[in-house]
């Protein structure tokens, strides 16, 4: 997510600034992991790996159509059992 306030341009920045992080994180998942420890309070090196993935994968590379339809069906969710007066519009970045 990104603040709409930030503008196009510095979003855009923003946007490919992550897909970039994640996309060199796949690349060399040991190094990832190995910065990742650091902060797994005890973690062993495969449950490590194990949270990593979860987080840097090619739905976080672009999320496609379904990610967008899953995003839509949480909002939608939220907004029916009331924890959102309406559901935000989605400003899909494509970098």
């Amino acid at each position: 997510m990104i603040r709409r306030g930030l503008g196009d341009d510095v979003s855009l920045r923003v946007a490919k600034a992550l897909k970039d992080s994640i996309v060199l994180a796949r690349t060399d998942e040991d190094a990832a992991i190995d910065y990742a420890m650091q902060f797994g309070r005890g973690l062993d090196r495969e449950t490590c790996r194990a949270f990593v993935r979860m987080y840097v994968n090619t739905d976080t590379v672009d999320m496609g159509d379904e990610g967008v339809r899953a995003l839509e069906t949480l909002y939608r969710r939220a907004t029916e059992r009331g924890l959102l007066a309406s559901p935000p519009s989605l400003d899909i970045l494509k970098v």
